[in-house]
């Protein structure tokens, strides 16, 4: 597992894109671009990004994360984030 100041990301063994580079950056678990997003709950949240299958964790202690576009269009729809 990779962490960095604002983010933590993990792939799994059951993630869709076994052979995409792990993260080196603070931009997107994939290096590219990202979309910086708020989540607005108290209560830790560790989930699965629903297109990339990258680990997101949040906290109210790191409550803005680089997502991946694709995970962010999906995860704003949940009214648990926004962009920041």
């Amino acid at each position: 597992m990779l962490a960095t100041p604002r983010a933590t990301w993990q792939r799994t063994a059951e993630s869709p894109r076994p052979n995409a580079p792990q993260p080196t950056s603070q931009a997107s678990p994939a290096g590219g671009p990202s979309v910086s997003l708020r989540y607005l709950k108290a209560a830790p949240l560790q989930m699965r990004g629903p297109v990339t299958g990258w680990k997101y964790e949040f906290s109210s202690s790191h409550p803005v994360q680089a997502v991946d576009p694709r995970d962010a269009a999906v995860l704003l729809r949940t009214r648990f984030f926004h962009t920041t």
